[in-house]
């Protein structure tokens, strides 16, 4: 059986005393486990998004078009649909922000091209771009907006701020076989949203862990000029609520290192 790599829990203050065990193999494990989201994982119209048509739809959520251009489209008009707290946003629960997607290489030559290195390795910085990706898909997912009529674009941009914990399992992806990413959100704040993304690749007709990743992404206004509020996140049962209580784990933990950091504190000499 394959499992994650375990971090060992570490307390980085006897004054705080707070540990942090369990990173994003948990949540994923545990999400896995629940034969309640086991039903989410075909998304439209029983079947899977590629990563292809999720990058097309989240252009055509943002109303941007591809291709590159010396001037830049204006967004300004969209501020108007902005809310201006989080009450007014409908409440979400975990289980209702699950999204799946494929990478399809067990059928497309010019995927495997993209994907597949010249000693038959899949790329894995192609697949961390993806992930990134994959995760603000999540995340703008996530957000429900009453103020935004259904023809007009999104007046939320978002950005990724970091990547807290990556883990990968010893299983080597394939040249010729799909690989399924899939993600939720596992946290938000007032405009940041904590998204756990996954990914996955099918062997003898299981699902193998191949690597997961704990991404924050931040929402912003159309303008990017400041921040966005999101919707509130609330357990809907007990295995929501642990989740939950490790993201603010992870949220103290990253206040705590941050606080250490020299951008924000001169060392001592």
């Amino acid at each position: 059986m394959i499992i994650f790599k375990v971090m060992r829990a570490q307390c980085l203050s006897a004054h705080l005393k707070i540990c942090f065990p369990k990173p994003a193999e948990f949540i994923v494990s545990s999400i896995r486990s629940n034969q309640t989201l086991q039903g989410l994982e075909l998304i439209q119209n029983g079947e899977l998004l590629t990563i292809a048509e999720v990058r097309k739809k989240f252009m055509d959520l943002m109303g941007l078009q591809a291709g590159f251009r010396t001037l830049k489209q204006s967004r300004a008009h969209l501020l108007q649909y902005l809310p201006a707290s989080q009450d007014e946003l409908p409440t979400r629960t975990i289980k209702e922000t699950f999204q799946s997607a494929i990478i399809p290489l067990s059928t497309n030559v010019r995927l495997q091209e993209k994907y597949v290195s010249v000693l038959g390795h899949v790329r894995a910085g192609r697949l961390m771009e993806d992930m990134d990706i994959f995760a603000a898909w999540v995340a703008m997912n996530y957000i429900k907006n009453p103020k935004q009529p259904p023809d007009v674009p999104t007046p939320y941009v978002i950005v990724t701020v970091l990547v807290d914990q990556i883990s990968f399992t010893d299983f080597v992806p394939k040249a010729q076989a799909d690989i399924r990413l899939s993600g939720i959100v596992s946290s938000v704040g007032r405009s940041s949203i904590e998204t756990t993304v996954w990914l996955e690749q099918q062997q003898h007709g299981q699902w193998q862990k191949i690597t997961s990743a704990i991404f924050l992404m931040a929402a912003r206004n159309a303008n990017i000029s400041g921040s966005a509020p999101v919707n509130k996140l609330v357990a809907a049962d007990d295995e929501e609520k642990l989740i939950l209580a490790e993201a603010e784990v992870r949220k103290k933990r990253r206040h705590f290192e941050d606080s250490g950091s020299v951008l924000n504190k001169v060392p001592a000499p």
